[in-house]
């Protein structure tokens, strides 16, 4: 049995988590609990998902009561970082799975990805992405690891065994509370180096996890049994970024400076757009208005 591990404190309505939730539906995710921490959530969606609607279940933790469990951060007003850091201890208390997967709320399922479960239990590997924008994991100066663009690694999705890796997950907060800043992902890598456990870390394409270059290469839709989307012949797993809101799609394009950057941009936009729309508006959970 295996454990997905995500936060979601913004506002309602949660296009992001709802279109997560579903999409892991529809590609067969029998086989995992869903642990959904949250704060200021609508209520009425939450009943919802309590009632079972997936063939998996949603267990609902309010994020109120890990405040009282877990370290404060240094400004308590702060609250997004609880909805960063909390996860990763968490999920080490989650010792009854097999395998844990911790993942955003602005990420779509788009394929079924028990195997990367199964590959994290048997081997004992820590399972991530390659960060696009960080420095290469061969080269990297531990000095300069600050902030979203200098981690070699990205921290999502990731799986592991929350056993063998409850000495970095738990080492995640004490860490930034002792920093006093920098995010999750910059968090992580330092722990994996101070534990010098980064030779374990298997480190996944993030053309199929993420899509961070979201413009380097034309993406299509494939129709089968299922909805997909294929990079040149492989099918991605997931991809990244709020790009249920039409303004976020339009921002990006609209940032590319070169036009078949721009044109491949748009393409791809336009199917992470659809792909969001389909899950939020025809599968089990309706959530309309996007």
């Amino acid at each position: 049995m295996y454990a997905i591990v995500m936060t979601n404190t913004g506002r309602p309505p949660a296009y992001g988590v709802n279109a997560f939730l579903n999409g892991l539906d529809y590609y067969g995710h029998d086989n995992i609990d869903f642990y959904l921490l949250q704060g200021g959530m609508n209520q009425d969606y939450l009943s919802v998902l309590r009632n079972k609607p997936f063939i998996y279940d949603v267990k609902i933790i309010d994020i109120n009561d890990l405040k009282k469990r877990y370290p404060n951060h240094f400004n308590p007003k702060e609250n997004a970082w609880y909805a960063k850091f909390y996860r990763y201890q968490f999920a080490s208390e989650l010792t009854n799975y097999d395998a844990v997967m911790i993942v955003d709320s602005d990420m779509c399922c788009v394929n079924n990805v028990t195997q990367f479960f199964e590959i994290a239990h048997k081997t004992g590997l820590f399972i991530t992405p390659n960060n696009n924008w960080g420095m290469e994991i061969d080269k990297y100066n531990i000095d300069g690891v600050n902030g979203a663009a200098s981690p070699p690694l990205h921290n999502m999705p990731c799986f592991f065994d929350p056993v063998k890796w409850k000495k970095v997950l738990t080492a995640v907060i004490p860490f930034n509370l002792k920093r006093k800043a920098g995010g999750d992902m910059m968090t992580l890598f330092h722990c994996h180096h101070n534990l010098k456990t980064l030779n374990r870390v298997h480190i996944l394409p993030n053309n199929l996890w993420l899509q961070t270059g979201f413009y380097d290469r034309t993406l299509k839709k494939i129709n089968t049994d299922k909805r997909y989307i294929s990079d040149h012949g492989d099918r991605l797993n997931m991809f990244h970024r709020r790009w249920w809101m039409k303004k976020v799609c339009d921002k990006f394009v609209g940032d590319i400076k070169q036009d078949n950057y721009k044109k491949i941009g748009r393409n791809n936009v336009d199917i992470f757009y659809d792909f969001y729309s389909y899950f939020n508006k025809s599968w089990k959970v309706i959530l309309d208005g996007q």
